[in-house]
């Protein structure tokens, strides 16, 4: 990071370094950074004691600030997985359990569609409404020369059979019979009941398709919803975060951010702007030197906040972390407030001073 700024800084601002690196803080009055960022923001600003005077003057040819950001990103190599560390279910697992759910799910609603609009040999029903209906049109063409008792005999064992067949479309059919056994049937009803017979059909033949339609987007359907929903939730459920006191131990440390420095400890004339949200005010939160210093017990809020204390705040993911409980007060990190504190930054340091330059820079894993 700062080679690149020192190959900005050569072409813009004549600053030449043997070292070929130029410290942030010189090019840049504000560092805004959350979560991530907040972290590179502090130790950038964390004053170098070799590099002020005791009237707070620069030392000429002494850094600025006591780190590079390359100290932070090493850290990040050895620490994070401390507490931003999250197992995940191998998602190889995940698409063979989700692939079997949705095969049974698919498999159990294919057997019920098909129990519901089932119906055992319905070519036979057919064929034996027309042995009816054949029976009936010769009575009505010629009642003297059949026997009509015989005839509804014949009927009735057909009808018996008809009624051993019909499953599930029992309802239909028994309507059917009851309309082709009037004795004053006539030959035009018994057209338009074989007519509607074959209607009967052809909707059964429809009805018995669905249970394709069913297996196959049942099993679509069952398949996105647990590999994409119920897996997360029950995850989320079941998952545990890193506790607060694990990221606390990692960022409040003699090798990170003593616990001794407070904001008077950044560089002088520079300032750092840090976001967090309290959940016990529901509101946003911004720690900079000046809020230390001008806003320590404002509306009720606790702006007077260690360095460390403000980077814990703006750290604590809940996605990973567990809240961090500071005084009293419950944070989580700065990226709920903003993606990027950078405008936020700006108009703050703006408003303070109306009618300088400012340059405000925000650094994180977003910007």
């Amino acid at each position: 990071m700062e080679s690149r700024a020192y190959f900005l800084a050569r072409g813009q601002y004549c600053i030449e370094r043997d070292s070929e690196r130029i410290a942030i803080p010189e090019l840049f009055d504000t560092i805004a950074g959350s979560e991530t960022g907040a972290i590179i923001a502090s130790n950038l600003l964390i004053r170098n004691p070799k590099g002020f005077d005791a009237n707070n003057k620069p030392v000429q040819g002494e850094q600025p600030n006591e780190r590079f950001a390359s100290a932070t990103t090493d850290w990040f190599k050895d620490e994070e997985n401390s507490f931003y560390y999250k197992y995940k279910f191998p998602m190889g697992a995940i698409f063979c359990c989700s692939l079997v759910v949705a095969i049974v799910f698919a498999f159990v609603g294919y057997r019920i569609t098909d129990k519901s609009f089932e119906s055992f040999e319905f070519d036979s029903v057919l064929s034996k409404f027309r042995q009816i209906f054949s029976y009936k049109k010769k009575i009505l063409k010629n009642p003297e020369k059949y026997n009509v008792d015989e005839v509804d005999r014949q009927i009735a064992i057909i009808n018996n059979d008809i009624c051993d067949k019909k499953g599930s479309v029992r309802v239909h059919i028994d309507k059917l019979l009851v309309e082709c056994q009037r004795h004053d049937v006539t030959k035009d009803e018994l057209d338009d009941l074989d007519d509607r017979i074959h209607i009967l059909k052809d909707e059964i033949v429809w009805k018995e398709s669905l249970k394709w339609y069913v297996a196959v987007y049942g099993f679509i359907f069952t398949f996105f919803l647990f590999f994409f929903c119920i897996y997360p939730v029950f995850y989320y459920m079941v998952s545990k975060v890193t506790t607060a006191a694990v990221l606390k131990a990692a960022i409040i440390s003699k090798d990170m951010i003593p616990a001794t420095l407070t904001m008077d400890n950044i560089i002088p004339d520079k300032d750092i702007f840090i976001t967090a949200w309290d959940l016990n005010n529901r509101t946003p939160r911004f720690f900079s030197a000046w809020t230390a210093e001008h806003w320590p017990k404002s509306q009720s809020f606790n702006n007077d906040l260690t360095l460390g204390e403000a980077t814990l705040a703006s750290m604590s993911s809940p996605e990973f972390v567990e809240p961090a409980t500071i005084n009293e007060d419950v944070y989580i990190s700065g990226d709920n407030v903003a993606k990027s504190p950078a405008l936020f930054a700006y108009m703050f340091e703006k408003k303070r001073h109306e009618h300088k330059p400012i340059r405000t820079i925000s650094i994180g894993s977003v910007d």
